[in-house]
């Protein structure tokens, strides 16, 4: 006769889990959109550059490319810089410089 023993071991509830933090692209995305819906679209517009700092650290630059005439062709330039703070799910808390509404 085998005598077998059982160790019974209690298992923990797992704690609810909180919403998985969204990937860097999501937040870069939101930071991009929202930077635009504040400033407008420039004429001219080649991309909104967002620092993997900013998304990180939560602080960071975020740069927007537009093309100026130049001698032969058009060229891209940073015609709007702004240094962001944002929460951890990419939205705006501060900007310096404050975020206004371009000409277009």
């Amino acid at each position: 006769m085998t005598i077998s023993s059982t160790k019974v071991v209690s298992k923990k509830e797992k704690p609810k889990q909180e919403e998985q933090p969204q990937n860097n692209n999501q937040i870069k995305s939101r930071v991009e959109a929202e930077v635009l819906k504040r400033l407008g679209t420039p004429k001219n517009l080649k991309q909104v550059e967002v620092s993997d700092g900013l998304v990180t650290h939560q602080a960071g630059r975020v740069n927007v490319w537009c093309f100026v005439e130049g001698r032969i062709l058009p060229q891209p330039r940073i015609l709007y810089s702004f240094y962001l703070t944002i929460t951890p799910d990419g939205e705006i808390i501060n900007s310096d410089p404050p975020i206004e509404k371009c000409d277009g």
